[in-house]
């Protein structure tokens, strides 16, 4: 793919044109700095010479080959920048997840989740609790997403992003812990982590209907966030970084 402010427009905008080139999009110089900590790797840097005034911006530049390196002027480098203080420092970045594996340790489980800057608030609120895995059951919004990716804050580039076709791809390894508005649910400040393992994997499902029945049934323990009758549920960020404060800080589940 040639790079230009024309195809990373495309790539903002036509999520096909991003999973048929395995790549995304990202403005802003701390996630590109991120993304080479973590080993993301960088199709092209781009970059505007009026904007390289500090030394941080240099050396992130200087850390990326040269034979990647795209020069743009001002005001072509503000079609693709959604910042009022342009940094003059993106990058077209190579997408980096696992598909249909369960990988050892705790994480979080969203099933269909709809909304991309949801999907990358919880991202960080994963990495804000040391959780590494992240399911999404497809289908989902895109991970990949500029929104998704900006509400991240970089965190997509700390995590584990594992797609998942079914509720069927998980195996017994790991205890299933639901999230339920049902009456017969577990409140959440009354359940206790009775073991150490932290092989533990909490499922969360769409703000409208939930986790489906298929998936419930998958889950060992169901828990409800008790909140008031004026309210029908929760933002799906709101209820997962309730629900990971609770088990996590409050309850002390080991993270290994």
């Amino acid at each position: 793919m040639i790079v230009t402010a024309k195809t990373i427009h495309k790539l903002i905008e036509d999520r096909d044109f991003r999973y048929g080139n395995s790549c995304f999009w990202v403005d802003g110089v701390n996630f590109v700095h991120q993304a080479i900590q973590n080993n993301f790797e960088i199709i092209k840097l781009i970059y505007v010479d009026e904007k390289i005034d500090t030394d941080f911006k240099k050396e992130v530049i200087k850390n990326v080959h040269r034979s990647l390196h795209h020069r743009m002027d001002l005001p072509e480098y503000a079609t693709i920048s959604n910042r009022k203080d342009i940094q003059g420092v993106g990058a077209v970045i190579k997408m980096k997840h696992q598909k249909n594996v369960v990988l050892p340790g705790p994480g979080v489980v969203l099933e269909h989740p709809s909304i991309p800057g949801n999907i990358g608030t919880i991202m960080r609120t994963c990495s804000a609790f040391g959780i590494k895995n992240l399911y999404l059951i497809t289908p989902s919004g895109d991970p990949y997403s500029f929104e998704s990716v900006r509400a991240s804050m970089g965190s997509i580039f700390h995590i584990n992003l594992i797609l998942m076709d079914s509720h069927l791809n998980f195996d017994t390894s790991h205890i299933h812990i639901g999230t339920s508005l049902h009456p017969s649910a577990t409140l959440l400040t009354e359940y206790r982590i009775l073991s150490n393992d932290n092989q533990v994997l909490i499922w969360f499902g769409t703000e409208s209907r939930g986790l489906t029945p298929q998936s419930q049934q998958k889950c060992q323990v169901q828990l409800k966030i008790p909140i008031t009758s004026q309210v029908d549920s929760l933002n799906l960020s709101e209820a997962v970084g309730i629900v990971l404060y609770e088990l996590i800080a409050r309850h002390q589940l080991a993270l290994g």
